[in-house]
């Protein structure tokens, strides 16, 4: 039986008590040769209203969803990993009506944390893997950032820019705002808020031509496996031709490939841990796979697994992608490992490598018979 939307949505507390405006210094991550960003508490007010505006508008459709989508008023654009995106009849000469419905085969923790990013070098490491369109980044002003109590809270401001074919490219700065509530179900509901603003500092290029945007994603914890996924909202892009639609269909869809930058952050923060390792442990003699136990052949020269030292052939190990740069800025690094170190990644949650990041880098360690830190 279909649940209402009162039954669906009904929150332990007042929705919007859940989205308060910051109030400490802005932190500024901008592109390395960009002019600052100047956000006065008056600004930050503004954008934070729009931003409760448009979430409780789209919970409030979303809650009425029912059934399938009408397809006499939307035109299906794209369908990926279960998750369809549509567009409707303008209403506003310009503005281009978008709806994305569906759900996602993931852990919801999963899911948002490869929405997550704080900084310029992560945002451009993450566009590389969700969205290559999405050229040039920067988190230019950074509000709110995540705590342990709020472990997805972002309000900021970002850039970017939309690489097109055959048309000039876009650029995009918009008002973000990221954070969680949970119902009360138990149940937990993430929203995702993009709006255009026009900031003096920021101003177009004059080889780009000006998006603008109003996006509200929401994500809901239907099952332990199963993120439903809900986006309503509207771009003013251009002429919508067929390379710049299918741009758009990209760049909105982007949040589907949020579960390869989450492995590519696990598997960074264990690379991570196994690097801090290599320092205080002195290097095994071992010459057997560590997975398989067979010995190297004359055409199969073992590898050292980046996330447990430890070596391993060639057909026990993974060449993954990982948040570090390689010889190219913003393109992020491959690096090779081991089954057991993808099946730990699997298994265990961001926040469970990064408190193990912890306690391995204040672990003591033993040298010439004394034990010192390892931090």
């Amino acid at each position: 039986m279909a649940q209402t939307p009162s039954s669906r949505f009904a929150f332990g507390h007042r929705l919007m008590s859940y989205l308060p405006t910051p109030t400490r210094p802005p932190q500024r991550g901008r592109p390395a040769g960009q002019p600052n960003v100047t956000l006065e508490v008056p600004q930050l007010d503004h954008y934070h209203d729009r931003a409760e505006k448009a979430l409780t508008e789209t919970i409030t459709a979303y809650g009425k969803l029912n059934g399938d989508v009408n397809t006499k008023q939307w035109k299906s654009l794209r369908s990926k990993r279960g998750v369809r995106l549509f567009r409707g009849h303008p209403l506003v000469v310009g503005h281009t009506p978008l709806l994305c419905v569906g759900t996602l085969h993931a852990r919801f923790d999963d899911v948002l944390e490869g929405l997550y990013c704080d900084n310029t070098e992560e945002m451009l490491f993450m566009n590389a893997i969700t969205c290559p369109r999405l050229a040039d980044s920067g988190v230019l002003t950074a509000v709110q950032k995540r705590t342990r109590l709020e472990p997805y809270a972002f309000t900021g401001i970002k850039w970017t820019t939309i690489k097109l074919t055959m048309a000039n490219n876009r650029d995009l700065c918009y008002f973000e705002k990221v954070g969680m509530v949970r119902q009360a179900t138990g149940k937990r509901m993430a929203y995702h808020v993009m709006q255009s603003v026009e900031l003096p500092e920021y101003s177009s290029k004059m080889t780009h031509q000006r998006a603008h945007v109003s996006l509200c994603y929401v994500f809901e914890e239907l099952e332990d496996d199963l993120v439903g996924v809900y986006m309503k909202g509207d771009v003013d892009i251009g002429t919508l031709s067929f390379f710049v639609t299918k741009a758009v269909s990209d760049v909105m869809m982007a949040f589907v490939n949020a579960l390869e930058c989450t492995r590519a952050k696990k598997l960074t923060l264990m690379m991570t841990t196994a690097t801090r390792l290599a320092a205080s442990h002195s290097s095994s003699s071992r010459k057997n796979c560590s997975v398989c136990k067979s010995s190297p052949s004359f055409f199969d020269n073992f590898t050292e697994c980046a996330g447990c030292n430890k070596p391993v052939c060639k057909k026990c190990r993974f060449r993954e992608t990982v948040l570090t740069r390689d010889t190219m800025p913003s393109h992020p690094k491959r690096a090779d490992f081991c089954r057991h170190c993808f099946t730990k990644m699997n298994m265990l949650s961001t926040e469970q490598l990064r408190n193990r990041l912890m306690n391995k880098t204040h672990q003591p360690r033993k040298t010439q018979g004394k034990w010192t830190s390892t931090c």
